[in-house]
């Protein structure tokens, strides 16, 4: 899936201010701690989420050329990263405390995949540990103005299909206005994921609304983040491995 047109998507204001602070919020207290970053891609939450005090952070992406570059962006810190080739579907995870996993779960192939994934999460995870997901939403029929605005937050997604576990899902990814990357993946209902989770053996299943950061309010004109978290299309979901 890996383009070096996704690069462009690390300034869209949605991502810049709002997805990147919510994901860091969520994940809590990390200094001193291990976090696995999935799909790290070319590093974006990897780097941040070093710069805030982990000790080790393992960026796992199932793409080399990915990696390549993620390497090279890697911020200098006293915590360390490791960039590994992994398919987070198939392959055993580094133990640790906290798992990043923003938008993954919507390449899943079917509910098994995803469930397999989930389960393979909560395998590396030390007790007390905590994952963070973050799923695409999509809205069904939305009016122009709507889509318009999307468009300047950073990204549209289209159901190509039935409102059902499974169903493809179109994601245009734009940056000013400009489309600057696209991907399909699927959709999967709320109460799937939750599901998924629960089989899995995580609890304390709780969801998030986005939030957006001060420098977000700051250098965005004003009124433009109205609506927005109406309109994201992104759920945000936390969950816990509860020590025996």
């Amino acid at each position: 899936m890996f383009s070096a047109d996704y690069q462009k998507t690390n300034t869209k204001p949605d991502k810049l201010y709002s997805i990147l602070p919510t994901v860091l919020s969520l994940l809590g207290q990390i200094k001193g701690k291990t976090i696995v970053d999935v799909g790290c891609g070319t590093g974006f939450f990897t780097n941040s989420i070093v710069q805030r005090g982990a000790t080790h952070v393992y960026g796992i992406d199932i793409s080399s050329e990915s990696l390549k570059i993620a390497r090279r962006n890697s911020v200098e810190t006293r915590g360390t990263v490791e960039y590994i080739l992994l398919d987070i579907f198939e392959d055993k995870l580094p133990v640790c405390d906290s798992i990043c996993f923003p938008f993954v779960l919507n390449l899943a192939k079917s509910v098994h995949d995803m469930l397999r994934a989930l389960e393979i999460c909560f395998f590396a995870l030390r007790d007390g540990g905590n994952i963070v997901l973050v799923v695409d939403l999509p809205i069904n029929n939305k009016s122009h103005s709507v889509l318009q605005k999307q468009k300047e937050f950073g990204a549209v997604k289209t159901l190509l299909g039935a409102r059902k576990n499974g169903t493809s899902l179109q994601v245009d990814l734009y940056n000013r206005k400009k489309k600057v990357y696209s991907f399909q993946s699927r959709f999967f209902t709320s109460k799937c994921i939750e599901q998924c989770l629960s089989r899995a053996g995580f609890q304390n299943i709780l969801w998030h609304s986005p939030i957006i950061s001060k420098k977000g309010f700051e250098y965005m004109p004003d009124l433009f983040w109205e609506g927005y978290q109406d309109i994201c299309e992104i759920g945000y979901i936390t969950a816990l491995k509860v020590s025996k």
